[in-house]
């Protein structure tokens, strides 16, 4: 027969031991938490945060290069914004440019100059983004003293193509 005594010896053993296994399950999933957060999401979070800079960077000069046309330079400056392009929205734009945009430069004298005044990450993924830019433009026509101004917002969209964020997508806000 066992006696009062060992049974509680047996009981205090096995609460330690209990005790022992909870504190190591919970240093150990400690360690694997901070384990992955510093090999994981933190790396991670960098990745995110150059993107977000790179997207908005892209998005910026993007718009620059697809609003600003001297009439001396237009066939320059529209096959530079081209590059820049891809997917439909570079079909879309070539057809403007090459139709469009580059003749009345060219016949009207149009000067226009697009200046960022600030963007902001909408969305960034792996292949995808979104970016809004503030975009101040400045509109000149030979025989017009006065020139235009405006402000537009755009929403751009970027691809990322061989490695290169490209614009997809121009729109308009406002």
């Amino acid at each position: 027969m066992i006696g009062t005594q060992t049974i509680f010896r047996y009981a205090r053993a096995g609460l330690r031991h209990v005790r022992e296994i909870a504190a190591t399950a919970v240093i150990l999933g400690l360690a694997v938490t901070v384990s992955l957060q510093l090999f994981v999401q933190r790396p991670a979070d960098r990745d995110l945060a150059a993107a977000r800079d790179t997207v908005a960077h892209t998005a910026s000069d993007g718009a620059v290069a697809i609003l600003s046309y001297k009439p001396e330079t237009v066939d320059q400056d529209l096959n530079a914004a081209k590059a820049r392009l891809t997917g439909d929205f570079l079909d879309t734009y070539g057809k403007l440019a090459d139709t469009v945009v580059g003749p009345t430069a060219k016949d009207k004298r149009v000067t226009m100059q697009a200046t960022p005044t600030g963007a902001a990450v909408e969305s960034v993924a792996r292949d995808r983004a979104t970016v809004l830019v503030y975009i101040d433009q400045i509109t000149t026509v030979a025989g017009n003293p006065a020139p235009s101004q405006s402000q537009n917002a755009l929403r751009v969209g970027l691809a990322k193509v061989d490695g290169r964020w490209l614009i997809n997508r121009f729109e308009p806000l406002f």
